[in-house]
């Protein structure tokens, strides 16, 4: 399972690039969230991303950003 320390920093990553997008006056932000590399199950993983997404969005809510996956 991810550290917390680190799935918090990537919360705050997340943040960080779409501030930078919203200063640059981008409107859109595409990126793959990455695996749970089966430390956790699907559905706990999913939760995970979309709580970090919702996170992010509370913060930067002028960018709306598209996951993908691999």
């Amino acid at each position: 399972m991810l550290h917390p320390d680190v799935f918090e920093q990537s919360q705050e990553l997340l943040v960080d690039e779409l501030n930078r997008c919203s200063l640059l006056g981008l409107k859109l932000y595409n990126f793959l969230p990455g695996s749970s590399l089966g430390s956790i199950t699907t559905e706990q993983c999913v939760e995970k991303i979309a709580a970090s997404i919702n996170h992010a969005h509370w913060q930067t809510p002028a960018v709306v950003t598209e996951v993908t996956a691999g």
